[in-house]
């Protein structure tokens, strides 16, 4: 096992041997390493640094590159597999990599900022919302000069059918199985009525095209039912007996 480290420190370069002066055309400070040993790992630079300090801001790696001119693309980074560029940084600070960065998991994210309904072709590419056919349902549309941010959808105020009563707003297609790995969601929802109030907030088997509530409670008792064949997800129902969240 071998580690060969080549590193300029000062104005006296360490490990000689393995130190390259810059020539016209070739600039490099390091010297190549080649590692050949039989067996066992080994590594072509390392750099190990201790912080102990008092007070004061420390760092690792330091690269500044300043380019009085430059006739091409300046890149502080370029990670390299035989000869091929695989991930690098330019001086502005953007990234190319051959392959997709958080290429192992998928965000989808909306801050309800501007004006947004339900018939507006951008959001509704992404989103899908729909009122039931009770009394003042409404599907999702934002509020003027919310703080951060904000959507609204309402529910009827009549104690009966979930098709008629509820209202919701889903992403537009089933993007995402539960055995792809690890789901996750945030979000921030305020309610105006604890006492007669559902709210469901999670993952379910359909979009809002269809009213529905995924997960519920039995009215008068604790007992979990689902219109949904599968969902996960928080739970808040003012029909059941014990009133918390529950998941």
């Amino acid at each position: 096992m071998a580690t060969q480290r080549n590193v300029l420190c000062g104005l006296t370069p360490r490990y000689p041997d393995h130190y390259r002066t810059p020539t016209v055309g070739d600039e490099s400070y390091l010297a190549s390493v080649t590692l050949n040993d039989a067996s066992g790992d080994e590594t072509g630079f390392d750099i190990q640094v201790t912080a102990n300090k008092a007070a004061g801001n420390d760092t690792a790696l330091k690269v500044n590159q300043t380019d009085t001119a430059s006739g091409g693309t300046s890149k502080l980074i370029d990670l390299q597999s035989d000869a091929s560029s695989v991930f690098s940084v330019d001086n502005t600070g953007a990234m190319a990599s051959s392959r997709p960065l958080n290429a192992g998991s998928a965000s989808v994210f909306e801050d309800f900022h501007g004006t947004w309904t339900a018939s507006e072709t951008l959001n509704a590419d992404m989103w899908s919302t729909n009122a039931g056919s009770g009394t003042a349902n409404a599907a999702a549309t934002t509020i003027a000069n919310s703080l951060n941010g904000e959507v609204t959808i309402k529910s009827a105020s009549d104690d009966g059918a979930t098709s008629a009563n509820a209202s919701n707003i889903t992403g537009i297609n089933l993007g995402y199985k539960a055995n792809q790995g690890g789901l996750a969601m945030e979000a921030r929802l305020k309610i105006d009525d604890i006492v007669q109030a559902y709210i469901f907030v999670g993952f379910t088997d359909v979009i809002g095209t269809t009213v529905e509530h995924p997960i519920d409670f039995t009215d008068g008792s604790d007992t979990l039912i689902s219109d949904a064949d599968n969902a996960c997800g928080i739970v808040f129902s003012g029909d059941a007996t014990t009133q918390e969240w529950c998941h």
